[in-house]
């Protein structure tokens, strides 16, 4: 393994919050979010500075990049797992390995819109898997284009809110085209095509597929058939090992048998990439951790504290704007003239558990990226955050609508959801 400078102790360590137990996400360094500018420069700037930063000695021109996304796999389990599977194996002993951190808040919804798009999550304005749409005055679930608690997709078809008004339209992939580059994502046919991915995935040829096995055959059909001078971007996601870890817990048997199955699925690319003829640079990454939580102790607030109605913003249909966010980042809308009473009682009430913030405060530290956040982002967020510790808790109750049932989560700001990485390994 080649060795780069890498995120400094300071940055890559707990130091942030009250206990300094939280990590400080990364953007215009060692972060998640540089990820898309980085397959821009490889096809068009390889002397780009980000070219250097992340790939050191790996640097230069490619005519193929493939990079495989394995939902939650952040960089402890690279470490619990590396020398288990031959597919991490190989970044290690001849490729290059650059620690990251995730954007915060360290969850799938934010991380996919800035891996299609380019932009932050304070910009996209995507920032977690519910999420309050001022278009609706309600809670949605962001990337199902459904109600908050809607476990089925596209609820909202037919609503106000459109997809092109919810998710961001940007021109990542129209770039790699215009610089000749012909990306195709591979995706999970359960959930693609969808709203999401008719919006950010523009300019790009979007495969479903039955299975990730499916996927990975798919993609090296597709590499070893590539001609010569053609030039590339191959993306898959493999969502199977954060499934486990959300309904049995990521220190779970499950856990550990669909990372071994997602990384045995991937050793199917090696033929492919051993036959192509091509200069090609596989890149591997994680969207953030997990940890677990006991979801029997999952502090419901509308139960524990039930003066908090006091202090919501309501909707104009007589409800309140909530939950948004998930168990480890709660985002809270309040009323202004109550913001400074319910941080202090929160904070009291939840000492030991959970830190309160206010998301203004995290804003003006650069905690969502290192543009100043888009009106669309700031209409959407709410004005208090909870964050809790590892192993903890925090949501909503909703009459058991909301009931916490998963064990893995993230979304917080702990070294086991926030640090992450991007493996390379050149080929050619």
């Amino acid at each position: 393994m080649t060795n780069l400078p890498q995120p400094t102790e300071p940055q890559w360590t707990p130091n942030w919050g009250q206990a300094g137990r939280f990590v400080r996400p990364l953007y215009d360094t060692y972060g998640f979010a540089r990820l898309p500018e980085l397959v821009q420069a490889l096809f068009s700037v390889p002397d780009a500075p980000v070219v250097g930063e992340l790939l050191g000695p790996l640097a230069g021109e490619y005519e193929q990049v493939v990079l495989v996304l394995v939902d939650a796999f952040g960089w402890r389990f690279v470490e619990r797992y590396r020398d288990d599977f031959p597919f991490l194996q190989r970044f290690f002993r001849e490729g290059q390995v650059t620690r990251l951190t995730s954007q915060f808040p360290s969850t799938t919804a934010a991380h996919l819109t800035a891996l299609h798009t380019g932009l932050e999550v304070g910009q996209s304005g995507v920032y977690e898997w519910f999420m309050y749409e001022p278009t609706l005055d309600a809670v949605i679930g962001s990337l199902l284009y459904s109600y908050a608690g809607d476990d089925a997709t596209n609820r909202l078809a037919g609503s106000p809110l459109t997809p092109q008004m919810l998710y961001p339209q940007a021109d990542h992939y129209q770039r790699l085209a215009e610089a000749g580059v012909r990306s195709v994502l591979f995706g999970d046919a359960a959930y693609t095509p969808s709203a999401f991915s008719s919006v950010v995935m523009q300019g790009a040829k979007v495969v479903p597929t039955g299975t990730f096995e499916d996927a990975v055959r798919a993609a090296g059909d597709l590499l070893a058939g590539a001609r010569a001078g053609q030039r590339g971007f191959t993306f898959l996601y493999c969502g199977d090992v954060d499934y486990a870890g959300h309904q049995r817990g990521c220190e779970s048997a499950a856990f550990s048998r669909a990372a071994a199955r997602c990384f045995q699925q991937l050793e199917l690319l090696q033929p492919a990439l051993g036959r192509s003829k091509q200069r090609t640079l596989l890149l591997f990454t994680a969207d953030h951790g997990m940890l677990d939580v006991d979801p029997a102790r999952t502090l419901a607030l509308d139960w524990a504290m039930p003066e908090i109605f006091r202090w919501l913003e309501p909707t104009r249909s007589g409800g309140y704007k909530v939950p948004a966010g998930a168990p480890r980042d709660f985002f809270l809308h309040i009323r202004p003239e109550y913001l400074d009473e319910a941080q202090q009682r929160l904070s009291t009430r939840l000492a030991g558990i959970a830190e309160v913030h206010p998301v203004a405060d995290l804003i003006a530290q650069g905690f969502f990226g290192s543009h100043p956040p888009s009106e669309v982002f700031l209409s959407r967020v709410g004005n208090l955050v909870i964050l809790p510790y590892s192993g903890e808790s925090v949501w909503w109750w909703g009459g058991g609508r909301f009931r916490n049932k998963l064990t893995g989560h993230h979304g917080g700001l702990t070294p086991e959801e926030m640090q992450t990485q991007v493996l390379a390994f050149a080929i050619g």
